[in-house]
C-alpha cells in the first residue's frame, strides 16, 4: 500500500511539475506575442507617418508646380503667341527673353526637385 501511495505521489508531483512546465512555456509565448505585437504597432506607426510626410511632400509639390514653373512657362508662351500674331519683336529680343524664361522656368524646376529630396 506504501508503494502504491508513493506511486501516486510520484505521479501527482510529476503531472505538477508538467502543468508548471507548460504554464512557463505558455507565459513566454504571451510575452513573445505581446513584444511582436509592439514592434508591428511600432513599425506600423511609422509607415502612416512616412505616408504622411510623401502626402505633404507632394501637396507641396504640386502647390509650387502650379505657383512657381507655371509663371515662367506662360511668359514663354505669351511671347510666342506676341510673336506670332504681331510679329513685332525682332529675333534677337525673342531670343533673349526665350532664353531668360527658360532659365528661370530652370531655376524653377531645380529648386521643386531640392525641396522633394
Amino acid at each position: 500500500m506504501n508503494f502504491i501511495f508513493v506511486l501516486l505521489s510520484t505521479v501527482s508531483i510529476a503531472i505538477a511539475l508538467t502543468a508548471v512546465c507548460v504554464y512557463l512555456v505558455v507565459v513566454r509565448q504571451q510575452a513573445k506575442y505581446k513584444t511582436l505585437h509592439s514592434t508591428f504597432e511600432q513599425l506600423e506607426r511609422e509607415k502612416i507617418t512616412n505616408i504622411h510626410n510623401q502626402s505633404t511632400q507632394l501637396k507641396t509639390f504640386m502647390n509650387m508646380n502650379v505657383q512657381m514653373a507655371n509663371g515662367p512657362l506662360a511668359k514663354i508662351l505669351t511671347l510666342v503667341n506676341v510673336q506670332e500674331q504681331r510679329k513685332t519683336l525682332n529675333t534677337d529680343e525673342l531670343q533673349g527673353m526665350l532664353r531668360e524664361y527658360a532659365s528661370e522656368m530652370d531655376l524653377t524646376i531645380h529648386e521643386i526637385n531640392s525641396k522633394l529630396q
